[in-house]
């Protein structure tokens, strides 16, 4: 296999873009009849933007099946915020920082040649809705770093128990 594919959750985006878009309306229509000052209207507005924003780009990529990264025999191409993909080499992979959840694996790509202001690449992988689709990209993406011999650390997730005495 040359290269494969990991795609977003398609139930997960369609819920996030029809409730930010529903918000959308919610706030149009609560700025017609709520009195609103100044700052309540640039607030609104800002509200607005966001909500949108967020609602339009997971209907987009709901629409066009957009992938959330794909990974090659030399290169990774990851998927950006901003529509288009970063190509990153293997070679540059320093190592990666990887964090299991219940229903999610978060990859902090570190290395050179990184265009992000934070230094690393972050690699979201949520699917609440297909458990056995991140199970089957988990084991290749194990896969795949054992290939190209990429260290791997594992970040502990840890939660702190609080004993409450009544």
């Amino acid at each position: 296999m040359k290269s494969y594919t990991i795609h977003y959750d398609r139930t997960l985006l369609l819920g996030k873009g029809i409730i930010n878009l529903l918000l959308l309306v919610v706030i149009f229509i609560s700025m017609v009849f709520l009195p609103l000052n100044p700052i309540g209207v640039f607030m609104m507005l800002t509200l607005c933007w966001f909500t949108g924003k967020w609602g339009g780009r997971a209907i987009y990529r709901f629409i066009k099946h957009k992938p959330l990264c794909v990974l090659r025999d030399k290169e990774i191409e990851i998927a950006m915020p901003s529509g288009d993909g970063k190509i990153m080499a293997v070679k540059d992979i320093e190592d990666v920082e990887i964090k299991e959840e219940a229903h999610r694996i978060r990859m902090i790509i570190h290395g050179e040649n990184i265009h992000h202001p934070s230094g690393v690449y972050l690699i979201d992988l949520h699917h609440p809705f297909a458990h056995s689709q991140l199970q089957q990209d988990k084991e290749y993406l194990y896969q795949w770093l054992h290939k190209h011999h990429i260290q791997v650390r594992m970040a502990a997730c840890i939660k702190k128990e609080v004993n409450v005495n009544v």
